[in-house]
């Protein structure tokens, strides 16, 4: 019987630690939620800013580097090897340079929208009710879906003819600049 008195003591110790750290969240929770939710606008309009700027220079950064790998390499496999044809061949490696770290930036950028929208979902399936504060538990519940939901689907880079920016986009950059080097080197 002591040892159940025991138990059942550090049982009740336990349920006010809890209520405890339930009540101090939800009265210090406000503080930061204001911060995350000015945190979540701000990178929203920078996305914006951002996307406007990206797109166009994607579209000219891809298309340039497709016509230029393609061609320029059949010209410096047919020339001897001389300084011009190494500053050539360095200019077309950068501008296929360009266009990786553009796709690889443009990746990173999604995967820490991703990364955002899972840490807003599991502290909206985390979160503690109290029914002191239901109110509260709503109006934080909901911002965070609505943060998870604009990460996820809020933001996308596009570039015309190409569908979303991405490394996979990249890499059919260059199988296509293979293809036209194997087709101009077949034909010429």
């Amino acid at each position: 019987m002591e040892h159940f008195s025991k138990v059942l003591a550090i049982v009740r110790a336990f349920k006010v630690q809890v209520l405890n750290r339930v009540r101090w969240l939800w009265e210090d929770l406000p503080d930061g939620y204001d911060s995350f939710w000015l945190l979540d606008i701000y990178l929203a309009v920078a996305g914006k800013s951002l996307k406007s700027l990206v797109e166009p220079l994607f579209f000219f950064i891809y298309y340039a580097s497709l016509i230029i790998v393609g061609t320029v390499f059949v010209v410096i496999l047919r020339e001897p090897f001389s300084f011009i044809t190494l500053v050539v061949l360095s200019s077309t490696t950068i501008s296929a340079l360009e266009c990786y770290c553009l796709c690889y930036l443009l990746d990173s950028f999604k995967d820490i929208n991703e990364t955002i929208t899972d840490h807003a979902f599991c502290l909206c399936s985390q979160l503690p009710h109290s029914g002191d504060h239901h109110a509260d538990y709503v109006d934080v519940r909901a911002t965070l879906m609505v943060v998870g939901y604009f990460c996820r689907h809020g933001m996308s880079f596009q570039c015309a003819g190409i569908g979303d920016i991405s490394s996979v986009v990249f890499a059919d950059l260059v199988n296509i600049s293979y293809s036209v080097l194997t087709f101009l080197l077949n034909v010429l």
